[in-house]
């Protein structure tokens, strides 16, 4: 008689099992197949194409504030050369965001500098960009804070981790017989 239970027992358990998992196994079973043949295909592209941040990591510029020049109308031209080391990776037409800051921090001004392009050989590996703007007081850094890039007739945003900023510290100037200012 105890077998005769356990077996009652067992077999709508079995039923039940049995009629819940078929379903879902037809159902998902094609998916998963349709996924599995797709796969290479997804991982061929993956590898051939490699993605602009990839690609991003690979360049570089050097950037650094050569010089400030006054220029009548209380203009002050920011001068920075920008470098891609010469690396072949050139760069479409680039704009950089900049913030003029204090010693304290605080923003001065803000605005954009326009580059053209640069850097797909050695001749072109440096440029010069200027970021013109209204004279103010006690500049003593400059932060950037976006750049974009021109790709194929479209805007990207360029990572800032592709900026290297440099400190230029620039030679002095003697005349002979005097003393360098």
């Amino acid at each position: 008689m105890e077998k005769d239970y356990q077996k009652v027992i067992s077999i709508p358990y079995l039923t039940m099992a049995r009629g819940w998992v078929k379903p879902t196994y037809s159902k998902i079973m094609p998916l998963v197949s349709r996924f599995v043949k797709t796969l290479p295909a997804i991982a061929g592209l993956m590898l051939c194409h490699p993605s602009s941040a990839y690609a991003d990591e690979q360049r570089y510029i050097s950037i650094r504030n050569t010089d400030t020049v006054w220029a009548p109308g209380n203009i002050c031209a920011y001068q920075f050369r920008l470098d891609n080391g010469g690396s072949g990776e050139g760069f479409g037409p680039l704009a950089v965001s900049l913030r003029l800051k204090d010693k304290a921090g605080n923003t001065l001004a803000t605005g954009t500098m326009n580059i053209a392009p640069f850097g797909d050989s050695d001749a072109t590996r440096s440029q010069d960009a200027f970021l013109e703007h209204e004279c103010v007081e006690n500049v003593s850094t400059v932060e950037i804070m976006k750049a974009t890039e021109e790709r194929n007739g479209h805007q990207a945003r360029l990572s800032l981790s592709v900026f290297d900023p440099l400190y230029y510290q620039p030679l002095s100037v003697s005349v002979a017989g005097n003393k360098a200012s």
